[in-house]
């Protein structure tokens, strides 16, 4: 083999050996095998790169107000699902289901929301 071949596999080969690693960073502060839902008043919907943010009023059962963090699929994901920046807006009524932080926070990341009339969206 060549040694500028060989050079060029070597790098393709580190390159997508790390791909999947760096595309799923996110995911290591989940508990995947958990499944919580919440139900609330959308604060805020980011649609940033590389993950979507949906910040939202969650009324706990003791009648305190917490706010929550989800983080979603980035954007590209998001709108091949159908979305748009404008999917979720402040004011809305929202129930969702998401996969909790590990260490108990107030965060997680969203598997789906459903919205006051029945309209299911995925973002996983």
């Amino acid at each position: 083999m060549k040694p500028h071949t060989a050079a060029s596999a070597f790098i393709l080969a580190l390159g997508l050996s790390t791909a999947p690693a760096y595309a799923h960073h996110a995911l290591s502060k989940v508990a995947q095998d958990k499944v919580v839902t919440l139900t609330g008043t959308i604060e805020e919907f980011r649609w940033t790169q590389p993950h979507g943010w949906v910040l939202v009023a969650v009324q706990d059962p003791d009648l305190t107000i917490n706010a929550w963090s989800i983080e979603t699929a980035p954007p590209t994901v998001l709108a091949r699902r159908g979305w748009t920046p404008t999917s979720l807006m402040p004011g809305q009524h929202v129930t969702l289901t998401i996969h909790p932080l590990r260490d108990g926070g107030r965060g997680g990341a969203l598997i789906s929301v459903t919205a006051q009339n029945g309209h299911v969206m995925h973002s996983e």
